[in-house]
């Protein structure tokens, strides 16, 4: 995890996405999957790299969703950018999914209608919305980005990269008991 991201909200905090993001890509020569909570970090992020990247970059929006996995599962070193419809659900196996880089950790936008009917109901009753609500969600998103990378590595001796490109949060998850630990310290190893 990269110790000097600026806070999601930060101006700055796409091009450290996009600074963060090229160096894996060529460790893992390719074969990723990064994924975004917005398309505007998406978009911006995908322009940013688009001329430092030597991999063919496939960006949602660009072809429909099943058309994209066939290009990325037909297309050696394939970079696929992409965002909600592509964390969970999505099957890719063997070698040519070998790195998972995520923007910021999922959390759902207390922005949404039904995100903030749920933070509110839950603080009526005296809950804590963000650890009983918000987090449990972010987990369910991320262990569906870390399922790619079980999934990619059943033939593989080495281990996928996995970068989250998150300030804060992640050692609340773990000290939480949210996500084991062990996990991440084997998924780090860059």
């Amino acid at each position: 995890v990269p110790r000097d991201m600026p806070e999601p909200q930060s101006p700055a905090f796409v091009e450290h996405v996009a600074e963060q993001v090229v160096r894996p890509l060529e460790l893992s020569r390719g074969r990723a999957f990064v994924l975004f909570t917005s398309y505007a970090n998406m978009n911006a992020v995908a322009s940013l790299i688009a001329g430092r990247v030597d991999y063919p970059l496939l960006i949602q929006g660009e072809a429909p969703k099943a058309q994209l996995l066939d290009t990325f599962r037909g297309t050696p070193h394939a970079v696929l950018l992409a965002t909600a419809s592509f964390w969970q659900g999505v099957d890719v196996a063997g070698e040519q999914l070998s790195c998972v880089i995520i923007d910021k950790l999922p959390f759902a936008s207390p922005g949404d209608p039904v995100v903030s009917a749920r933070i509110e109901r839950l603080r009526s009753r005296g809950q804590n919305a963000f650890g009983e609500y918000q987090v449990p969600v972010a987990v369910l998103m991320l262990k569906g980005a870390l399922r790619y990378a079980q999934t990619s590595t059943q033939n593989q001796l080495v281990p996928p990269f996995l970068l989250i490109c998150v300030c804060i949060v992640f050692g609340l998850l773990v000290a939480l008991g949210a996500i084991p630990i062990a996990v991440f310290c084997g998924a780090f190893a860059l």
